[in-house]
Protein backbone atom coordinates (compact mmCIF):
# COMPACT_ATOMS: atom_id res chain seq x y z
CA UNK A 1 0.00 0.00 0.00
CA UNK A 2 1.21 3.28 -0.77
CA UNK A 3 0.50 6.88 -0.71
CA UNK A 4 -1.18 8.46 -3.25
CA UNK A 5 0.58 10.82 -5.11
CA UNK A 6 0.57 13.30 -7.89
CA UNK A 7 2.44 11.72 -10.45
CA UNK A 8 0.51 8.05 -9.68
CA UNK A 9 -2.68 10.46 -10.70
CA UNK A 10 -1.25 12.17 -13.80
CA UNK A 11 -0.57 7.95 -14.82
CA UNK A 12 -3.61 6.82 -13.67
CA UNK A 13 -5.40 9.64 -15.89
CA UNK A 14 -3.50 8.40 -18.99
CA UNK A 15 -4.32 4.77 -18.26
CA UNK A 16 -8.06 5.29 -17.56
CA UNK A 17 -7.95 7.62 -20.78
CA UNK A 18 -6.20 4.81 -23.07
CA UNK A 19 -9.22 2.41 -21.36
CA UNK A 20 -11.79 4.63 -21.17
CA UNK A 21 -11.29 5.73 -25.38
CA UNK A 22 -10.78 1.90 -26.67
CA UNK A 23 -13.77 0.94 -24.60
CA UNK A 24 -16.20 3.18 -26.20
CA UNK A 25 -14.29 3.06 -29.61
CA UNK A 26 -15.03 -0.82 -29.05
CA UNK A 27 -18.87 -0.96 -27.20
CA UNK A 28 -19.90 2.25 -29.29
CA UNK A 29 -21.50 5.25 -28.55
CA UNK A 30 -25.18 3.80 -26.77
CA UNK A 31 -26.07 5.13 -23.49
CA UNK A 32 -25.56 1.72 -22.21
CA UNK A 33 -21.87 1.65 -23.42
CA UNK A 34 -21.21 5.45 -21.54
CA UNK A 35 -22.67 3.51 -18.54
CA UNK A 36 -20.47 0.69 -18.74
CA UNK A 37 -17.42 2.83 -19.15
CA UNK A 38 -18.52 5.13 -16.26
CA UNK A 39 -19.02 2.54 -13.85
CA UNK A 40 -15.91 0.74 -14.76
CA UNK A 41 -13.67 3.59 -14.52
CA UNK A 42 -15.45 5.18 -11.23
CA UNK A 43 -14.86 1.92 -9.84
CA UNK A 44 -11.15 1.12 -10.94
CA UNK A 45 -10.81 5.23 -9.15
CA UNK A 46 -12.41 3.97 -6.42
CA UNK A 47 -10.21 1.11 -5.76
CA UNK A 48 -7.28 2.88 -6.12
CA UNK A 49 -8.30 5.51 -3.55
CA UNK A 50 -9.24 2.41 -1.38
CA UNK A 51 -5.57 1.05 -2.05
CA UNK A 52 -3.84 4.06 -1.02
CA UNK A 53 -5.99 5.60 2.12
CA UNK A 54 -3.91 5.19 5.47
CA UNK A 55 -7.20 3.85 6.43
CA UNK A 56 -6.72 0.25 8.52
CA UNK A 57 -10.65 -0.37 8.61
CA UNK A 58 -13.79 0.38 6.76
CA UNK A 59 -12.10 -0.27 3.26
CA UNK A 60 -14.15 -3.27 2.29
CA UNK A 61 -17.38 -1.92 3.35
CA UNK A 62 -16.56 1.03 1.19
CA UNK A 63 -16.31 -0.83 -1.46
CA UNK A 64 -18.81 -3.10 -1.21
CA UNK A 65 -21.16 0.04 -0.70
CA UNK A 66 -19.61 1.44 -4.25
CA UNK A 67 -20.55 -1.72 -5.67
CA UNK A 68 -24.06 -1.29 -4.70
CA UNK A 69 -24.66 1.97 -5.04
CA UNK A 70 -23.45 1.31 -8.83
CA UNK A 71 -25.72 -1.88 -9.01
CA UNK A 72 -28.93 -0.06 -8.51
CA UNK A 73 -27.96 3.01 -10.29
CA UNK A 74 -27.99 0.79 -13.44
CA UNK A 75 -30.98 -1.34 -12.24
CA UNK A 76 -32.98 1.47 -11.84
CA UNK A 77 -31.69 2.58 -15.36
CA UNK A 78 -31.67 6.05 -14.28
CA UNK A 79 -30.53 8.74 -16.81
CA UNK A 80 -27.36 8.73 -17.99
CA UNK A 81 -25.89 12.34 -16.33
CA UNK A 82 -27.60 10.96 -12.88
CA UNK A 83 -25.70 7.83 -13.38
CA UNK A 84 -22.69 10.09 -13.74
CA UNK A 85 -23.60 12.53 -11.12
CA UNK A 86 -24.17 9.40 -8.62
CA UNK A 87 -20.79 7.99 -9.36
CA UNK A 88 -18.80 11.38 -9.10
CA UNK A 89 -20.72 12.16 -5.20
CA UNK A 90 -19.52 8.59 -4.71
CA UNK A 91 -15.89 9.37 -5.69
CA UNK A 92 -16.06 12.72 -3.60
CA UNK A 93 -17.66 10.32 -0.24
CA UNK A 94 -14.45 7.79 -0.60
CA UNK A 95 -12.29 10.82 -1.02
CA UNK A 96 -14.04 13.00 1.50
CA UNK A 97 -13.70 9.86 4.33
CA UNK A 98 -11.10 8.55 3.78
CA UNK A 99 -8.59 11.69 2.47
CA UNK A 100 -10.19 15.12 4.00
CA UNK A 101 -9.32 16.05 7.58
CA UNK A 102 -11.91 18.61 7.73
CA UNK A 103 -14.95 20.44 6.54
CA UNK A 104 -12.81 23.27 4.85
CA UNK A 105 -11.22 20.23 3.00
CA UNK A 106 -13.90 18.37 2.16
CA UNK A 107 -15.31 21.21 0.61
CA UNK A 108 -12.14 22.34 -1.59
CA UNK A 109 -12.10 18.58 -3.08
CA UNK A 110 -15.98 18.34 -3.87
CA UNK A 111 -15.13 21.96 -5.59
CA UNK A 112 -12.18 19.52 -7.70
CA UNK A 113 -14.89 17.32 -8.94
CA UNK A 114 -17.00 19.78 -9.67
CA UNK A 115 -13.90 21.64 -12.04
CA UNK A 116 -12.98 18.22 -13.26
CA UNK A 117 -16.23 17.13 -14.61
CA UNK A 118 -16.64 20.93 -15.94
CA UNK A 119 -13.33 20.01 -17.69
CA UNK A 120 -14.95 16.76 -18.95
CA UNK A 121 -17.86 18.53 -20.32
CA UNK A 122 -15.99 21.02 -21.96
CA UNK A 123 -13.42 18.56 -23.71
CA UNK A 124 -16.17 16.11 -24.96
CA UNK A 125 -18.66 19.27 -25.95
CA UNK A 126 -15.36 20.41 -27.99
CA UNK A 127 -13.28 17.31 -29.93
CA UNK A 128 -16.07 14.71 -29.31
CA UNK A 129 -13.21 12.47 -27.87
CA UNK A 130 -14.38 10.42 -24.81
CA UNK A 131 -11.06 9.71 -24.45
CA UNK A 132 -10.24 13.47 -23.77
CA UNK A 133 -12.72 13.87 -21.53
CA UNK A 134 -11.97 11.38 -19.43
CA UNK A 135 -8.05 12.33 -19.24
CA UNK A 136 -9.03 15.99 -18.66
CA UNK A 137 -11.26 14.66 -15.58
CA UNK A 138 -8.73 12.47 -14.26
CA UNK A 139 -5.76 14.77 -14.76
CA UNK A 140 -8.02 17.42 -12.72
CA UNK A 141 -8.37 14.81 -9.55
CA UNK A 142 -5.19 13.95 -9.45
CA UNK A 143 -4.19 17.32 -7.98
CA UNK A 144 -6.64 16.40 -4.96
CA UNK A 145 -3.59 15.25 -3.17
CA UNK A 146 -2.55 18.85 -2.65
CA UNK A 147 -5.45 19.73 -0.33
CA UNK A 148 -4.20 20.79 2.74
CA UNK A 149 -4.42 18.37 5.98
CA UNK A 150 -2.83 20.35 8.45
CA UNK A 151 -5.71 21.23 10.68
CA UNK A 152 -5.92 17.30 11.39
CA UNK A 153 -2.42 16.99 11.67
CA UNK A 154 -1.84 19.99 14.33
CA UNK A 155 -4.07 18.74 16.55
CA UNK A 156 -3.43 15.49 16.62
CA UNK A 157 0.19 16.35 17.19
CA UNK A 158 -0.95 19.03 19.93
CA UNK A 159 -2.86 16.42 21.89
CA UNK A 160 -0.45 13.51 21.78
CA UNK A 161 2.34 16.59 23.32
CA UNK A 162 -0.47 17.20 26.20
CA UNK A 163 -0.28 13.21 26.79
CA UNK A 164 3.33 12.90 26.72
CA UNK A 165 3.63 15.90 29.16
CA UNK A 166 0.96 14.39 31.53
CA UNK A 167 2.63 11.06 31.59
CA UNK A 168 5.80 13.15 32.39
CA UNK A 169 4.03 14.88 35.07
CA UNK A 170 2.15 11.95 36.75
CA UNK A 171 5.94 9.95 37.05
CA UNK A 172 7.16 12.99 38.54
CA UNK A 173 4.63 12.94 41.19
CA UNK A 174 4.72 9.22 41.61
CA UNK A 175 8.32 9.91 42.57
CA UNK A 176 8.20 12.58 44.25
CA UNK A 177 5.47 10.63 46.64
CA UNK A 178 8.18 7.25 47.10
CA UNK A 179 10.98 9.79 48.56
Amino acid sequence: MSRATFTAGVVLAVLAAVAGAAASAVLGQSPTAYRLVVALLAGGYVLYLLWTSDAKVGRVVAGVLFCTGSALAWLAEVPLGLFLFAHLGAIWLVRSCYFATSVPSALLDLGLIVLGAAGAAWAIERTQSPGLAIWTFFLVQSVFVFIPTVARDRRTASEDAYQSARRAALAAVRKMGAA
